[in-house]
């Protein structure tokens, strides 16, 4: 196992123990501890091949009262102030956040002085606010459909009306949203079985929502005539589909919807992206514009924050984001080492702790995403190992092998050679342009 070195040392300091408490501290939860010599190496080691063994992990995460994935990266850090429990009636929630999740109630805290347990606290509230005003939202929608549909059928005389029959399967849509809005269906999810019903119709609802179905299967126009039998059975099964129904739930949820349009009038404060059904909720940026500041615009300094390898309490002082100190650039490339360093480890975890299967990552002969499932699983490193290697180019892979100043070196130096190399040949490649 491998502790994140910048883990520990940031846990340690915001429990104000020092090395020597810490590995006091150990030899109390679990005799006879850690000493200080090895809690020093371990905060200061930089090589991804550095391990610990198990004992020392758990027994540093019992001293740190945290899980030991805390420790080793596989899971978030808590805040210092959820790591204890008292007898005032609070209790601890079982809940995992990812980083980006993490770091917005980071900038809020930083924003208005707030803590993570305060935010969470106001939580429910909040939700039922945002769901009641989203069902309001669209009621106010809905009557104005409504509205829309009267206007098109007319005042009810016995008049030709050329858009009478086409409002057919707008009335029915209504209807479904307005039983969905009557059931406290904040994500749509109903929407689809209403949908669903209301194609059935296809069989014997009329010309009007049979043109209606093929506009929204086929290419946006509307069919000059009535669609042949056997189109509608294609019409018809296309609707009935699993297919259909993915195509369906990936459209944006009524609530994620609602939530663009407050981030529209607060686009200073947060940003929202769209949500489908599946997932409820969107995905959304908070002080999108703070975020860049901090990381003096550069994305790769922004995903060091975003995907957890830096967070805000970890930036250096003399670093931080003041209007008097302009240290911008110092603190991009803080961040970045951050950023290269944290993925640097995650790759070589992916690798089985192989340099030369980590190359296949680092420079882009294979993506994590293209891993196959059966080899992420706990007893597959090596597999995994040798499909990254058979990734990587043969001729210049089996050249650098087979180097004379490589012979006479072991198979974990071998790697090592191999890995330098590599990145001097991309340098010289980098810098020819």
């Amino acid at each position: 196992m491998r502790i994140n070195p910048d883990r520990l040392r940031s846990l340690r300091k915001k429990q104000n123990l020092s090395i020597a408490k810490l590995a006091e501290k150990t030899g109390v939860v679990n005799p006879p501890g850690i000493t200080e010599k090895t809690i020093q190496r371990l905060e200061r080691q930089s090589s991804p091949n550095q391990t610990a063994r198990e004992h020392t992990v758990e027994c540093l995460a019992k001293a740190l009262d945290v899980e030991a994935g805390v420790l080793t990266g596989e899971l978030p850090l808590p805040d210092v102030e959820d790591l204890f429990t008292d007898d005032s009636g609070h209790v601890r929630i079982n809940a995992q956040i990812g980083p980006k999740t993490r770091l917005a109630y980071d900038l809020i805290r930083e924003q208005y002085d707030v803590t993570a347990t305060n935010l969470i606290s106001i939580a429910p509230l909040f939700f039922a606010l945002l769901a009641s005003g989203s069902l309001a939202w669209r009621k106010e929608k809905l009557k104005g459909v409504k509205e829309a549909i009267k206007c098109l059928k007319g005042d009810g005389d016995n008049e030709w009306n050329m858009f009478a029959g086409i409002t057919l399967p707008q009335e029915n849509m209504a209807k479904m949203e307005g039983k969905s809005i009557s059931e406290e269906d904040i994500f749509g999810k109903g929407l689809f079985a209403y949908f669903r019903e209301l194609m059935i119709l296809v069989r014997d609802g009329g010309p009007a929502l049979v043109m209606t179905a093929s506009h929204m299967v086929g290419d946006g126009q509307l069919a000059e005539q009535m669609p042949s039998q056997d189109e509608i059975d294609e019409i018809e099964d296309f609707l009935l589909s699993d297919e259909w129904r993915e195509e369906f739930l990936r459209s944006a949820s009524p609530f994620a919807q609602y939530l663009k349009m407050l981030a529209r009038e607060n686009a200073d404060v947060v940003s929202v992206g769209d949500g489908d059904l599946w997932s409820r909720f969107p995905n959304y940026d908070v002080y999108p514009k703070v975020l860049n500041e901090v990381a003096n615009n550069s994305p790769v300094a922004r995903m060091a924050l975003e995907f957890g390898h830096a967070r805000l309490s970890e930036i250096p002082d003399a670093l931080r984001l003041r209007a008097e100190n302009d240290a911008g650039e110092e603190r991009e490339k803080w961040l970045k080492e951050k950023f290269w360093g944290g993925l640097h480890d995650l790759y070589g975890q992916a690798a089985n702790n192989s340099l030369v299967a980590q190359i296949a990552l680092e420079f882009g002969h294979a993506r994590l995403s293209e891993i196959p499932d059966v080899l992420w699983a706990e007893d597959a490193g090596e597999e995994r190992e040798k499909w990254l290697k058979e990734k990587l180019p043969p001729d210049k892979l089996q050249e650098l092998m087979e180097d004379p100043r490589c012979d006479v070196l072991d198979k974990v130096e071998r790697e090592k050679w191999v890995y330098e190399n590599w990145w001097k040949d991309w340098e010289k490649a980098r810098k020819k342009g």
